[in-house]
């Protein structure tokens, strides 16, 4: 096995780590549960943000190797061709919870007048039920992120995972006609 291989595999094993975790985290958020403090929450957010990014990008860049361009409808073809059909609907629909929960949790979050009038006059300072409900309600909106991110990154790395390991992208630039057709007759 080589060390790109080894890579896949443990930034696979990660994203899927990560994944979990992020769900874990959104679905506290139902029960109440949320960091207590404002400093503690800022930290968690902080640690899901950089894990987020150390699988998302790097799984961004394998999908377009395996895919041979950022075209989006090549690259999801191509990025995706070797993942089993059951993280391919995974996917879709953990894609499409977080953006319907995103969507909600926007509208919540932005409500005017929820945080800011009780009894028709401006509430200077926030009763800390409040507060903490604001905070579990913005902790859900970075999660419904996190969800996204690290589902696309899990379908694309199972896909480099299960990959034969003479794939190749397709060739672009002047080469591109007789690398392609070499690669069809394989």
């Amino acid at each position: 096995m080589t060390p790109a291989r080894i890579f896949i595999r443990l930034l696979y094993a990660f994203s899927l780590t990560w994944l979990l975790v992020s769900l874990a985290v959104h679905f506290a958020t139902f029960w109440g549960i949320a960091p207590a403090g404002e400093s503690s929450l800022n930290r968690m957010t902080a640690i899901l943000h950089v894990g987020t990014l150390i699988v998302y990008f790097p799984a961004l860049c394998i999908g377009r190797w395996f895919a041979g361009t950022f075209r989006p409808r090549e690259y999801v073809q191509g990025a995706v061709r070797y993942a089993s059909p059951f993280y391919r609907k995974a996917a879709v629909v953990l894609l499409g919870y977080a953006g319907v929960a995103f969507l909600f949790c926007l509208v919540a979050v932005s409500s005017p007048g929820r945080y800011l009038k009780r009894g028709g006059g401006v509430v200077d300072n926030l009763r800390a039920v409040e507060f903490r409900g604001g905070q579990v309600y913005g902790l859900r909106l970075f999660s419904c992120v996190w969800i996204a991110c690290c589902a696309i990154a899990v379908v694309i790395l199972a896909s480099a995972k299960n990959a034969p390991e003479d794939d190749r992208p397709p060739a672009e630039g002047p080469d591109a006609l007789t690398r392609n057709a070499n690669q069809s007759r394989r």
